[in-house]
């Protein structure tokens, strides 16, 4: 759910600045769709925006001086290859 992903990412980055970690990475893991035929990408878009745009104000809010990283999945959940 939103609040228990929300809840993990806030306590990995106050653990992250505690350790004076340079960066945190978001990783998306393997889920994926196996079609986008029913699916709101633009809906999707926006709920991950939303997310990111909190976690900034939540690593600013506490001092985290390090980046925010996402990484890349090429073949990932909203790859139009």
């Amino acid at each position: 759910s939103f609040a228990y992903a929300a809840a993990q990412v806030k306590k990995m980055i106050e653990v992250t600045n505690r350790l004076g970690g340079e960066n945190f990475v978001f990783w998306g893991g393997r889920e994926g769709y196996q079609s986008l035929l029913n699916t709101d990408v633009r809906r999707e878009l926006d709920h991950m925006a939303t997310f990111l745009r909190m976690a900034v104000e939540y690593k600013e809010k506490i001092g985290f001086k390090g980046q925010l990283l996402l990484e890349p999945k090429p073949k990932g959940k909203f790859s139009f290859n």
